[in-house]
């Protein structure tokens, strides 16, 4: 999907502190973008660009409550898989969005260590 945002932004206020468009991700070889954000870990050494991940380091930013606001804007108005018929305030569930559906995974740096390189992320 192009033309999408994620912002790490403070609660109150709304104060965007860091923010990774479409453009600055690298691409995997499936075609997924893989974040990878951490809040003091070293990068494993595959985390890297041509590894089909994006490195964030949030270690620097202030430490206060943080929302990770995602923003998407239609390509076109038949493109179907975008949250713009959700009630706001509602959650988006996947079905809604199929494969462009943002989700997220906690892992533990070990986890780049393994073999599983391949595996869906």
């Amino acid at each position: 999907m192009r033309y999408w945002s994620m912002s790490f932004v403070t609660r109150v206020g709304l104060l965007g502190l860091y923010t990774l468009s479409d453009f600055q991700a690298a691409i995997d070889k499936k075609g997924y973008v893989n974040l990878v954000v951490s809040f003091g870990a070293s990068r494993p050494p595959y985390v890297t660009p041509e590894n089909g991940f994006t490195w964030i380091d949030a270690s620097n930013l202030p430490l206060v409550p943080l929302t990770l606001l995602y923003r998407n804007n239609q390509v076109s108005q038949g493109f179907p898989y975008t949250a713009k018929n959700i009630p706001e305030g509602q959650i988006v569930p996947p079905e809604v969005m199929k494969e462009y559906y943002p989700c997220g995974k906690y892992v533990n740096p070990i986890y780049f260590d393994s073999s599983c390189y391949d595996c869906n992320y």
